[in-house]
């Protein structure tokens, strides 16, 4: 599986309801999408005390699936819409995605420089740990960590129910729609 994600940075004065309607109507269709996992509608506003954002979240099959999107008419669309924006992807490190039958609200995302001495197995290996410890909590829903080799950064990002404490150093988003094309909890 992989990890990939754009974010756009709107003005302070962008009409932020216009992407939420954008998403009502769109984020259904990503239901059938083939070799998508999960894809997540993040939104962040000035009104809730954050930075004006769009910044979709997607859990890929695999690299052919990926790229089918970023080739395909919705992502042509997307670009004439906002921009072309910044694609960053992870080789996924470990994956629990939730069921579809409880829909989370809220997520949060950090990125961690990981430091060039770091035993990456071990790194990989302590973050399946923290991953599955986490996955005690019931207001979390999904958790999903990935490893960019070029940056050398982690970022974990976790789906939840109830809005979690605020942190420094982590960005927080509304889930305003959540596509799930496969039902069953994936693991990886």
């Amino acid at each position: 599986m992989l990890l990939m994600q754009y974010r756009f940075d709107l003005a302070d004065d962008y009409d932020m309801g216009s992407v939420r309607e954008r998403i009502s109507v769109l984020g259904p269709g990503f239901n059938s999408l083939a070799g998508l996992v999960q894809k997540a509608f993040f939104v962040s506003s000035l009104a809730n005390g954050r930075p004006n954002r769009y910044a979709p979240f997607y859990v890929w099959k695999n690299d052919e699936a990926m790229r089918a999107f970023l080739l395909s008419d919705a992502f042509t669309r997307l670009c004439a819409k906002y921009g072309r924006p910044k694609v960053r992807a992870w080789m996924t490190i470990h994956s629990k995605t939730g069921g579809a039958s409880r829909t989370p609200g809220q997520a949060t995302q950090e990125f961690i420089p990981v430091n060039p001495s770091t035993d990456l197995g071990v790194l990989a290996s302590h973050e399946r740990a923290k991953a599955d410890a986490a996955g005690h909590d019931e207001s979390l829903h999904s958790i999903h960590i990935g490893l960019d080799a070029t940056t050398w950064q982690l970022v974990r990002t976790c789906f939840w129910h109830q809005p979690p404490e605020t942190k420094q150093g982590v960005d927080a988003y509304d889930i305003e729609y959540l596509a799930f094309p496969r039902i069953e909890c994936l693991s990886a």
